[in-house]
């Protein structure tokens, strides 16, 4: 099996919106899973690349309590994801000139002849000043969203990822959740709360690394009640849209001509298109719904 980002980290729900330290809560929860494990863990080796000579150097690790590399607190922009979307594309562009500009500089003319320009320049984004007018504007929105007056700093879902130095402690901890039973419910893990929220710590099981938006649902096993659902709303589509209006009209408009030896025509055969084109228009929006309910909207408006 080959390790991906999910398994360091765990979701966890039901913290203070207003909350948005994420040293605060790194701290907080590295020990309060520490009171719950309070038992050393043993650690992989630590293995260094020395070079294709040398080979690897592995040395031993000692054991050590659950470690939390760092906390990412997920938050609610919803209000400004216009704002937001638009700051992080102006940024990515910026970088991408940044970096060209620089290799252009570095490259070597060859046999006395200037060497071509490649890539994005200033000019593709309007030049060095708009460029940096943006960056000023993104900078003064970030301090605006973080730094500024308190009605309007940007607030968190009360979710957060918890990220993991090792994989194992993951696994620890979701043992233990997993053997919970109903005489351990003064359990530490189950009566967790983080001060100042109304609500108790729950946690939640990454299924994948962040691919796009709402990744943490990607990978997540197939069940047969889910299965089940799928199919019967398809099922009920098809009858609603397909069954029922178009094979009544089908089979009480059209289909009588073919008894008489002739074929509908005018404006029968233009309803039946009609009819047709609106199932179309149907299916076009039940495939936009599911788009922009899982998130994809926004990466169209970035792109």
């Amino acid at each position: 099996k080959n390790s991906t980002m999910s398994d360091f980290s765990i979701r966890i729900k039901g913290l203070p919106k207003d909350e948005v330290d994420e040293s605060k809560v790194k701290n907080w929860i590295e020990e309060k899973l520490r009171e719950a494990f309070p038992e050393k863990f043993q650690r992989p080796p630590k293995v260094e690349d020395q070079g294709k000579r040398l080979g690897d150097s592995i040395q031993a690790r000692e054991n050590g309590y659950i470690e939390v590399f760092g906390v990412s607190l997920c938050y609610d922009y919803f209000e400004h994801w216009g704002e937001v979307d638009s700051a992080i594309s102006c940024m990515t562009m910026r970088l991408e000139v940044e970096a060209a500009e620089e290799a252009n500089a570095k490259m070597i003319p060859v046999h006395g002849a200037s060497a071509s320009r490649r890539n994005m320049t200033a000019q593709h984004i309007g030049g060095h000043d708009s460029a940096k007018s943006a960056r000023t504007e993104a900078c003064a929105l970030m301090t605006k969203f973080f730094d500024g007056p308190l009605e309007q700093r940007m607030k968190t879902n009360g979710q957060a990822y918890v990220v993991f130095m090792y994989s194992d402690d993951v696994t620890h901890i979701w043992k233990e959740l997993s053997s919970f039973t109903p005489d351990q419910a003064s359990h530490p893990l189950n009566n967790l709360q983080y001060p100042g929220s109304t609500e108790k710590i729950e946690f939640v099981f990454v299924w994948s690394e962040p691919p796009s938006v709402n990744w943490q649902y990607l990978g997540k096993p197939v069940e047969r009640k889910t299965v089940l659902k799928a199919v019967a709303w398809i099922f009920l589509l098809l009858m609603v849209l397909v069954v029922v209006p178009i094979s009544c009209y089908h089979k009480f408009i059209l289909r009588p001509y073919a008894h008489l030896g002739a074929a509908a025509t005018g404006s029968k055969t233009a309803v039946m298109g009609m009819m047709i084109g609106l199932l179309n228009t149907i299916v076009n929006i039940q495939t936009y719904a599911t788009a922009y309910n899982v998130g994809f909207w926004r990466r169209e408006q970035m792109d």
